[in-house]
């Protein structure tokens, strides 16, 4: 998979920071308080000065998009400098006084939940009080406070958290950290047996406190989403919408409960590839308890399919919706993932007005990626393609490619200029080898849309993509050369332009979670 290079600031630090001020050295880095030139919010500055930060760890645990792991702001590699918001009234060390048992049986678990996550991670972190960070009802831990300069063994995770929750006063039964979370949970009555609903839930709505949450699927489905008001813990990110859609498998009530945790796991990391400004459904946080895992994304108005069934498709919106889905793909696959699940009710929309609406692909629990290996990937490894109107003729053979995903965008194509209407008509579930070869031809496709305004150099690119033969059709990047010689005004946003535009806002709303939140200490003291 495409590995994502840190963004590090190209100015420098004293540009953006000033009022410097030391407070203190250890044997790893020197740390500062300062102020932002752009708003008034205090920040920490680490100068680290026996390791680079420009490291393999750093890179890992940048990608982690685990819920309450507080973001470094701004990276600095000329200095060796890490920015952060200056959450010291937020620690544990400075609020536990205040704490009552409860608190701090709730606290304890939360660390305990975080820290067997990050070691599954493997990313093992050293806890001590003041790196626990409680903001309003999400205990939480920062990237900054990890150990860069060496590895930290899972055992000695396991150990500093012993010693974390002796100095809270409390006792842990359990010798690793899925017995501690039982015995944790147990205590504040979350059932943590079998269940047909969602798993924890009382604990999660401890955490996120859902309103106005609605389950959004059927029964029989094999994964639990709700859709609930966004937290304003989760509005940290940039143009987050205002509600939330939260998925997780429905792993106890399955006969193939590994296979959905494997296929849970792949899309939570196929899923930490992706930001806010790339065309993709926005999964921009999850949490894990045991193995149950959370995955929440944006939610959006439509999806291509029920866009078909309601809206009229203008010429303009073939254009654009074709251009906004062949960018879509060719980013996909810089990332080397297959999505192997591409149909217009994967493909969810900004907006139900088409000629506002933003595409995304979504649904990557059928993906797989394609690492430093052959053009291929076996597809017994990775289960089937659940479409059976937009599986490519090699679907159930031992190899497949990326080509495979541009059959099906050949086929989403010859819907769209079909006005919305699914194009070809056959009487069974499954297409067979004659129908593939006399469906998807240039002249069955100039037949099936000889009423309706297309080009034949569109109609000719349709039938590319939908060859027999894998090794016919375009690749991501001729499918947008193809693109632009059909159509005038073909073009996209900078990449680097949207980058720097999230990174600007995503520092400024941290500022304002810390204004509108207060330390435990100052509100039980009431000089709030």
């Amino acid at each position: 998979m495409q590995q994502r290079v840190p963004q590090f600031n190209e100015e420098r630090l004293e540009d953006s920071y000033f009022q410097l001020e030391l407070k203190r050295t250890t044997d790893q880095f020197m740390e500062y308080k300062g102020r932002r030139r752009t708003n008034d919010y205090n920040y920490i500055i680490r100068r680290f000065t026996t390791h680079e930060i420009n490291n393999e760890r750093f890179l890992m645990l940048r990608k982690i998009k685990l819920y309450n792991l507080l973001p470094v702001l701004d990276l600095y590699l000329p200095e060796n400098s890490l920015v952060g918001p200056d959450y010291q009234e937020y620690s544990l060390q400075n609020n536990l006084e205040h704490m009552n048992s409860d608190e701090k049986i709730y606290v304890a678990s939360l660390v305990a939940i975080t820290l067997q996550e990050l070691c599954k991670r493997q990313l093992p972190f050293l806890i001590t009080p003041e790196k626990v960070i409680i903001i309003g009802s999400h205990v939480c831990l920062q990237q900054i406070d990890f150990e860069f300069n060496r590895v930290i063994t899972p055992d000695e995770s396991f150990f500093s958290f012993i010693e974390l929750v002796s100095n809270m006063g409390l006792e842990c039964q359990g010798s690793d950290f899925q017995e501690i979370i039982d015995y944790l949970l147990e205590l504040q009555d979350v059932n943590i047996g079998l269940t047909e609903d969602l798993p924890y839930v009382e604990f999660l709505q401890k955490i996120f406190s859902f309103t106005n949450d609605l389950s959004i699927v059927d029964e029989k489905a094999n994964s639990f989403v709700y859709v609930f008001d966004t937290p304003d813990f989760l509005k940290t990110i940039p143009g987050i919408s205002n509600r939330t859609v939260m998925k997780s498998a429905k792993l106890d009530i399955a006969d193939n409960r590994d296979y959905l945790i494997l296929c849970s796991q792949r899309e939570l990391e196929i899923m930490e590839n992706f930001r806010k400004y790339e065309p993709f459904a926005y999964y921009f946080a999850y949490f894990r308890i045991q193995d149950q895992l959370y995955l929440f994304m944006e939610m959006y108005p439509t999806d291509l399919q029920k866009a078909f069934e309601s809206s009229e498709i203008y010429d303009r919106n073939i254009k654009d919706l074709c251009c906004q889905l062949a960018f879509a793909i060719r980013q996909l696959h810089r990332h080397r993932i297959l999505h192997r699940d591409l149909k217009p009710s994967n493909l969810f929309l900004s907006h139900e007005d088409l000629d506002r609406a933003q595409l995304k692909i979504a649904d990557f629990d059928h993906s797989t990626t394609l690492d430093d290996t052959p053009e291929f990937c076996n597809q017994i490894l990775t289960g089937l393609t659940s479409s059976t109107n937009y599986e490519p003729p090699e679907t159930g053979q031992s190899n497949y490619t990326f080509t495979s995903d541009i059959w099906q965008i050949g086929m989403i194509f010859y819907q769209i200029a079909n006005q919305g209407v699914y194009p070809v008509e056959h009487s069974s579930l499954l297409w067979t080898d004659e129908m593939y070869r006399d469906e998807c031809t240039f002249e069955k496709i100039q037949q099936t849309l000889a009423d309706k305004n297309i080009e034949d150099n569109f109609m000719r690119l349709i039938a590319d993509c939908l060859s027999f033969n894998p090794q016919d059709r375009p690749n991501a990047d001729t499918l947008i050369l193809r693109l632009e010689q059909c159509f005038e005004d073909f073009g996209f946003e900078n990449e680097d332009t949207l980058q720097s535009t999230h990174q600007l806002n995503l520092i400024e709303s941290f500022g304002q979670l810390l204004q509108r939140s207060q330390p435990l200490r100052l509100t039980r003291s009431g000089k709030i």
